[in-house]
C-alpha cells in the first residue's frame, strides 16, 4: 500500500466516532437538501445519486453526523465531501468514508465558537445509498440558511456528469476517486446561481440496447438501486424542491454507441425521452442535448445538430445542443476538464435563457481565447500529479514539480522518467501546420518533442518526433509539423523522456503556421 493511500485511510477511520448522539434530526426545518432525496421516512432520509447534499448552519466548535451506507456494488462504501463555511476547493478536499451500519462520523472540529455552515455532498456513484439520521451539535442549535437560488437545472447523464474517476488522470479511479461537486453539473449550476439535481449514472445510456442500464427506465425514480422499490418514486409535481427546472441537460449516448446502438436508434430514443417522458412533466423547461465530440467516428455528436432540426420540424422548439471537446482520448474527464465543459455549457445556457454571461471557471485547463494549448507552463495541477490539461502517455511516471528556482517559467515544470511523458491535443484538420517549441533540461540522455495527427476515433494517422540531447541548462527545442493529412481530427503535442534518464520540460508554445481550422476557429459547440 502506498504511503499516501495509508494516510488517507487513517484520516477516514479517524473521523468515525462510536457514540451516536443526535440532537438535530433530519426533519429539522433549518436543514437544506439538494438532489433527489427519499423522505418516505422523514426521520431517516436516504440518497444515492452523486451531487446529493445536506447543509446545516449552527453555532459551535464541532459537528458530527450519524450515517450508514448500503452499497449494492463497488467497494461497499459511500464517500461524502465535507465543505465547511463554503470553503470548497479541489486543492484541499476533505472526504469521509461511510461504511456499513449506523455510526457517528466526525465532520468538523476545533472550529471557532461562532456561526458555521457545513455541507455534505455525495461524490460516489449511484450504487451506494446513504441513510442520514441527524447531526450532533454541542450547542444543540441550528439557524436558517440563505434561501436557495430561484433558478433550477436538472441533469441526466452517464459517467462524465456523474464524475466517475475524476480524480485519476489515468482513468483508473474507484469510488473514492469519483466526484459529485467539482463536476460540470456543479460548476455550471454555481456559475449560474442555480439549484440542481444530478441524475447521472456511470455506464448508463438512453436506448433499448442498454437493457437494464437504460436511464429512461429510472428517470422518475429517486434511486437506481434500492431495497424498497415501493417507495422509490420521484413525484415531479409534488416534491420538496417544488419548482419546474429552468433547464434540463441530457448527456447520454456514449454507452449506447459502444453497445451497438445505431444512429436511428439514438435519435428515436432521444425523441422518446424528451417528448414522451420529460415533456409530460416539464412543459416550459428549455432542454439541452449535450455530448462529447472526438472519441469515435459516428458518435452522437456527429448528428446531434440533425436531431435538433428533427425536433424542431416536429414542433419542439424549446431545445438546443452543446458539444464538449473530447480530444485526449476515451478516458473520463478529470476536474480541470469538467471545469472546461462547464464554461462551454454555462455560456450556452446563459445565452439561450437571456441570463447574464457567467465568469470563466478558474479551474478550467482549456486554452484561453487566442491560444492553442492550455496550461503551457504547467502552473496548474489540481490532482497534484500531472499538470492540468495534459495526460500521461505511458505507465512510466511524469509529474509536476513545483520549484521556482529550477523552473524556466513560473513556479513549476514537468519531470518525465524514462519513456514517461505527457500529451495534449488541439483540434485540427487537413492542411493545418504548426510550429511547436518547448524548453528542455536534464543531466544526460535525450528528450523528445513530438506530435501525432489523429482521426476522430483517436487512431494515429501519422506521427513525428524530434530527439534532442539534454544538458544541465534549459535549451529551447522547436519543431515544424508537416501539413495535417486527410482524415485529421486533432494534433497531439507529445513531451517524452528517452531511455535511461529523467527530462524536465517547461514553457511549451504552439503557433499556427497555416491553419484551416484550429481550437480558436470554426467551433460548432452548440446552438
Amino acid at each position: 500500500m502506498k504511503l499516501f493511500d495509508l494516510i488517507v485511510l487513517l484520516l477516514f477511520f479517524s473521523r468515525i466516532v462510536t457514540a451516536q448522539t443526535i440532537n438535530i434530526y433530519p426533519d429539522n426545518p433549518h436543514l437544506q437538501y439538494t438532489g433527489r432525496i427519499e423522505f418516505s421516512n422523514p426521520k431517516v432520509p436516504t440518497f444515492s445519486m452523486p451531487s446529493s447534499a445536506i447543509k446545516v448552519r449552527f453555532k459551535g466548535t464541532a459537528i458530527n453526523a450519524v450515517l450508514s451506507s448500503n452499497n449494492f456494488d463497488g467497494n461497499g462504501k459511500s464517500y461524502l465531501y465535507v465543505i465547511v463555511d463554503g470553503k470548497a476547493t479541489p486543492y484541499n478536499r476533505t472526504i469521509i468514508e461511510v461504511s456499513g451500519t449506523k455510526k457517528s462520523y466526525e465532520i468538523a472540529t476545533n472550529l471557532s465558537d461562532t456561526f458555521h455552515t457545513v455541507e455534505l455532498v455525495k461524490v460516489s456513484e449511484y450504487w451506494s445509498m446513504v441513510s442520514f439520521y441527524g447531526f450532533d451539535i454541542p450547542s444543540n442549535n441550528t439557524y436558517a440558511l440563505k434561501a436557495k437560488p430561484k433558478r433550477f437545472i436538472e441533469f441526466y447523464g452517464d459517467s462524465n456528469p456523474s464524475g466517475w474517476s475524476a480524480w485519476n488522470d489515468r482513468d483508473q479511479g474507484g469510488d473514492n476517486e469519483s466526484e459529485g461537486y467539482f463536476t460540470y453539473p456543479g460548476f455550471v449550476s454555481r456559475a449560474l446561481n442555480a439549484e440542481y439535481v444530478n441524475f447521472s449514472a456511470g455506464g448508463y445510456g438512453i436506448t433499448p440496447k442498454m437493457g437494464e442500464r437504460d436511464l429512461s427506465r429510472y428517470y422518475n425514480k429517486i434511486h437506481i438501486k434500492t431495497d424498497n422499490p415501493s417507495t422509490n418514486y420521484w413525484d415531479f409535481e409534488n416534491n420538496y424542491i417544488n419548482k419546474e427546472p429552468d433547464v434540463v441537460v441530457i448527456n447520454l449516448g456514449a454507452n449506447d454507441f459502444y453497445n451497438g446502438a445505431t444512429k436511428a436508434e439514438q435519435i428515436e430514443s432521444w425523441k422518446r425521452f424528451v417528448t414522451y417522458l420529460l415533456r409530460t412533466h416539464y412543459q416550459n423547461t428549455h432542454i439541452v442535448l449535450a455530448n462529447s465530440e472526438g472519441w469515435a467516428i459516428g458518435e452522437p455528436t456527429d448528428y446531434i445538430k440533425e436531431m435538433i432540426k428533427d425536433f424542431q420540424l416536429n414542433g419542439e422548439h424549446n431545445i438546443s445542443y452543446v458539444k464538449f471537446p473530447w480530444l485526449w482520448g476515451p478516458d473520463h474527464a478529470v476536474i480541470s476538464e469538467q471545469a472546461g465543459f462547464a464554461d462551454i455549457l454555462a455560456a450556452h445556457i446563459a445565452k439561450v435563457k437571456g441570463w447574464d454571461k457567467p465568469k470563466p471557471n478558474q479551474y478550467s485547463c482549456f486554452p484561453k481565447e487566442g491560444e492553442l494549448l492550455g496550461n503551457t507552463s504547467f502552473e496548474s495541477s489540481i490532482l497534484k500529479i500531472r499538470p492540468d490539461g495534459w495526460r500521461p502517455i505511458s505507465s512510466a511516471e511524469a509529474k509536476t514539480i513545483v520549484n521556482t528556482s529550477n523552473a524556466k517559467e513560473g513556479k513549476a515544470y514537468v519531470e518525465c522518467e524514462e519513456n514517461g511523458g505527457i500529451h495534449q491535443a488541439v483540434k485540427a484538420q487537413k492542411g493545418d501546420k504548426y510550429l511547436i517549441s518547448v524548453w528542455v533540461k536534464g543531466t544526460k540522455g535525450t528528450g523528445i518533442l513530438g506530435y501525432e495527427f489523429r482521426n476522430q476515433a483517436q487512431q494515429v494517422i501519422t506521427k513525428h518526433n524530434k530527439v534532442c540531447t539534454v544538458t544541465s541548462n534549459w535549451t529551447k527545442v522547436q519543431f515544424l509539423s508537416e501539413e495535417a493529412p486527410l482524415g485529421t481530427w486533432q494534433i497531439n503535442v507529445v513531451l517524452k523522456a528517452g531511455v535511461n534518464n529523467k527530462v524536465k520540460f517547461d514553457a511549451v508554445a504552439m503557433e499556427a503556421i497555416s491553419v484551416t481550422s484550429n481550437s480558436t476557429k470554426n467551433k460548432d459547440l452548440g446552438k
